[in-house]
C-alpha cells in the first residue's frame, strides 16, 4: 500500500476516497487468500485417544473402547 500511495493518481484522492480505496484492496486480497489457505491446509485433523485429556478420553472410552484415533475440524 505504501508503493501504491506514492502513486500521483492515489495522492489526489480524499482521505475518504483512499480508505476505500485500501479496504476494497485488501478486502480482494482476502476474498482470493482464504480459500486458497483453507484448500492448501487441510482442516481435518487426527489425534490418538491415547494422546487427549484424561475426562475425553473417559468420555470417548465410555461410549466405545475400540476406538484409537479420533478427528476433529480444526477450522479456520
Amino acid at each position: 500500500m505504501e508503493q501504491l500511495e506514492k502513486k500521483p493518481y492515489i495522492k489526489g484522492l480524499s482521505q475518504w476516497k483512499s480508505c476505500i480505496l485500501q479496504t476494497v484492496i485488501v478486502g480482494s486480497f482476502l476474498v482470493a487468500a482464504v480459500p486458497f489457505g483453507c484448500a492448501l491446509f487441510a482442516q481435518k485433523q487426527s489425534i490418538a485417544v491415547d494422546a487427549l485429556e484424561e475426562d475425553l478420553r473417559k468420555a470417548i472410552m465410555e461410549k466405545d473402547s475400540t476406538i484409537k484415533t479420533v478427528y476433529y475440524n480444526k477450522g479456520l
